[in-house]
């Protein structure tokens, strides 16, 4: 079994960033609101609650989260990931950076 260290994000959760060394994960804190994480550098996974599926980001990448459920994201390499509000944005209409399937 491999240990890990768990982060914390720095910032506003409107827009906050967290830097990770391969192997760390980070837990995303109760939001109301949707959210779009995108990764800088790296490569990372994200788990959601209610998803039976994880999502592999590479930079540039996005995947837009909804208002509910605990989120995980582990780096399988050193990361730098963003989280950002999208407060303007409707379900259901595109998200203003590409997002992963």
């Amino acid at each position: 079994m491999v240990a890990t260290t768990t982060r914390t994000w720095t910032g506003r959760l409107a827009r906050a960033r967290v830097d990770l060394s391969a192997d760390e994960t980070a837990g995303l804190p109760a939001r109301r609101g949707e959210l779009l994480l995108r990764v800088e550098r790296g490569l990372v996974v994200v788990t959601r609650e209610g998803d039976l599926d994880d999502h592999v980001l590479r930079p540039g990448e996005a995947l837009r989260l909804p208002p509910r459920g605990k989120v995980v994201i582990w780096a399988l390499e050193p990361a730098l990931v963003e989280a950002r509000a999208l407060g303007g944005v409707r379900p259901g209409r595109p998200a203003p950076l590409p997002l992963a399937a």
